[in-house]
């Protein structure tokens, strides 16, 4: 599993690594700007207009030895931008190292901005790299920053964004206005996936996304507390047992899935398939007996114990014989099926996995939420979410009340 950290977090471990490695902080932005254009050069070709923008901290530091390194590997056409107004902060000792040896290097091709700055043309085809805020941002952009950031927004280039694109917060982004947030096509990011590309309104602003090695010290890594992972196919691989020569369905759990209703049996039908797929022996799925033909045709290698109801499920089927158990998908609300829900719920120890109707009969009758086994598995959809949690503003806040 990869952490998923906070900003403060990212700080320190740079700054544990600076310091045990040791190594200077402008060698790590080196280190880094290294792993970002190895990864750039894989993805965009030299024939390419390369734009680069950079701002005064370390994020801006990134960009202009990422630019300096483009042009030693033969970028011909990298222009790059370093916005350094006068009013503010000004640029931190790394970015203006990076600033000097961009400058001893390719002067041609640099423009430091500090006052009054009308952004060059951008055409289909170009490369905007973004390295005006990465990690640490607080407050919106505005001025000049916000101005350029819509300019870039509006026109045709592909924008690639260093560890985060402007403007946006590493997290919670509601008071974050979207305008004023840069839309990258791409986001190579150092180290860490940041929390808010795993939210689905930041979709537009992160765009495709990827993690960049830059090794930072191990130890630190490793004794970084996190609430949150994303979880790899690698981590996924070892729950799936394997396949023998002589090995036959028997050896492989029996799976039982309640599952759909009149109207619904698609939903029955693609969780019996994706069960199957996903490496169960056997699948028993009880289902209104109105379903059969459907079930039946569709997936024949599924066995099916059929409910006396023809459109909804009302009796609750033996749980014994079975490995694990599913319930929800394409259920309905009926009264009877409500009945079977929580009579497994009061009876069954052993994890469920609860799925759409399931969720939402739960969410009508709040107390069978303290009946659900541990370690059982929740999938709702946001709306199926919101219906127990309550509405959301954002992810974040819904992620939250989700914890």
């Amino acid at each position: 599993m990869i952490k998923i950290i906070t900003t403060e977090q990212a700080k320190a471990l740079d700054e544990y690594t600076i310091r045990e490695e040791p190594i200077p902080e402008v060698e790590l932005v080196e280190r880094a700007a290294k792993a970002f254009a190895e990864e750039f050069m894989r993805r965009f070709g030299k024939e390419n207009r390369v734009v680069v923008f950079a701002g005064q901290g370390n994020n801006g530091a990134d960009a202009l030895a990422i630019a300096r390194i483009l042009q030693n590997k033969a970028y011909k056409k990298v222009e790059t931008f370093l916005l350094n107004p006068p009013t503010g902060r000004q640029c931190s000792e790394t970015c203006k190292e990076h600033q000097q040896r961009l400058l001893r290097s390719y002067p041609e091709g640099f423009r430091e901005v500090t006052r009054q700055f009308n952004p060059p043309p951008l055409h289909p085809g170009d490369v905007v790299i973004d390295g005006l805020f990465g990690s640490g941002l607080n407050r919106p952009l505005a001025g000049g920053f916000a101005a350029l950031v819509d300019y870039i927004n509006r026109s045709a280039a592909t924008v690639v964004a260093v560890d985060l694109p402007s403007g946006l917060f590493d997290r919670d982004n509601r008071e974050n206005p979207a305008e004023g947030i840069l839309r990258a096509k791409v986001t190579l990011t150092f180290a860490f996936p940041k929390l808010s590309f795993f939210l689905p309104e930041n979709e537009a602003f992160v765009g495709e996304w990827q993690v960049i090695d830059i090794g930072l010290h191990p130890k630190a890594v490793a004794q970084t507390p996190t609430s949150f992972y994303q979880i790899t196919p690698e981590d996924l691989a070892g729950a799936f047992p394997p396949r023998r020569k002589f090995a036959h369905k028997g050896l492989y759990g029996h799976a039982l899935l309640l599952a759909g209703s009149r109207g619904k049996m698609g939903a029955a039908l693609l969780a019996a398939k994706a069960c199957l797929r996903s490496g169960a022996g056997r699948l028993t799925a009880h289902i209104p007996h109105g379903g059969d033909t459907a079930l039946q045709t569709a997936i024949p290698e599924a066995m099916l114990s059929l409910d006396a109801h023809p459109n909804c499920v009302s009796q609750q089927p033996p749980t014994t014989p079975y490995t694990a158990i599913a319930l929800g998908p394409g259920l309905g609300s009926d009264p009877a099926t409500g009945a079977v829900l929580e009579a497994i719920l009061r009876h069954e120890s052993r994890p469920l996995i609860l799925d759409a109707d399931a969720l939402n009969l739960i969410a009508r009758n709040p107390e069978w939420l303290a009946l659900i086994p541990p370690q059982s598995i929740l999938t709702p959809h946001p709306q199926e979410f919101d219906r127990r949690g309550g509405a959301s503003a954002s992810g974040d806040e819904r992620r939250m009340e989700a914890r």
